[in-house]
């Protein structure tokens, strides 16, 4: 089976909590993608470099396949032909587990071995995990709190406030109706037109049930997450980047993850496709 596994995943092989081994001795592999370089990079700083390096150190040693970045894995999956990122992940994460300080990062990490110098743009990274991740979150607070009064000025106090039994099955229904999805299906479509040089039409009835069934679990773990905002949890910085390892699950993929809410999310929307870590 390929295991997509999420950023927590390749922090906790960089610790020695999890021995890879012991998953692919089995004949599993394991998936990394470029939402965990960005985790990983973004806010590198001189206090947590060492288990950064370490996580994205696990990556190169460990992940059998670097995914695409989502925005030309749905690309592909709407049947659009997406223009190739001009950027090799590997020596991104490469370039992160070789540094010995933030700063030769920007300047350049030399691999006198290979004879290339890697270089990783940290500014820009901070800025996509600011404009994208923090916007989504930011977004998300605003649209609850038009339906639970009072939302927003709870979690600027650091509190979490929730919607009531009858107002909470009404927001579930709505959360998960199949107008819901669509919408973040369509969403899902304007994502994969970022990677598409053509000016923007409308998906046919063909593309939308193709890709309404391989994105699947995203759809429905993307409803399920909005339920879980409403009633039980509060939404955090990197839950867009979290939510976006479920883009990946088609074919035998699963996910892993040692986030608690995502886990809980994944087992009610696709319990065939969570992975447990073989003891």
């Amino acid at each position: 089976m390929d295991v997509v596994a999420d950023t927590n995943v390749w922090y906790e092989i960089g610790a020695g909590s999890r021995n890879p081994d012991s998953l692919k001795r089995l004949g599993h592999r394991l998936l990394a993608t470029p939402t965990s370089f960005l985790e990983i990079a973004s806010l590198i700083d001189s206090r947590n470099l060492g288990e950064r390096r370490s996580a994205a150190l696990a990556v190169v040693q460990h992940a059998d396949t670097l995914l695409p970045d989502c925005e030309f894995h749905l690309a592909s999956i709407w049947g659009l032909n997406p223009k190739p990122l001009d950027l090799d992940w590997r020596e991104a994460f490469v370039a992160v587990s070789q540094a010995q300080t933030p700063g030769e990062l920007a300047r350049g990490v030399r691999d006198f071995e290979a004879m290339v110098v890697r270089r990783v743009n940290l500014p820009l990274a901070r800025v996509h995990r600011q404009y994208e991740w923090t916007d989504f979150h930011d977004k998300l607070v605003d649209a609850l709190d038009e339906e639970i009064p009072g939302y927003k000025a709870a979690r600027a106090n650091g509190k979490c406030l929730h919607a009531g039994k009858q107002k909470a099955r009404r927001m579930a229904a709505k959360f998960r109706s199949a107008e819901a999805k669509h919408a973040f299906l369509m969403a899902s479509y304007c994502r994969a037109l970022l990677k598409v040089e053509a000016p923007f039409s409308p998906p046919t009835q063909g593309q939308l049930k193709a890709a309404s069934l391989q994105l699947q679990a995203y759809l429905d773990a993307y409803c399920e997450y909005l339920v879980g905002c409403a009633t039980s949890f509060a939404p955090q910085p990197n839950d867009l980047g979290d939510s976006d390892a479920f883009i990946y699950l088609q074919a035998d993929r699963a996910l892993l993850t040692s986030d608690k809410r995502w886990a809980r999310i994944a087992r009610v929307v696709c319990p065939s496709r969570v992975f447990t870590w073989p003891k």
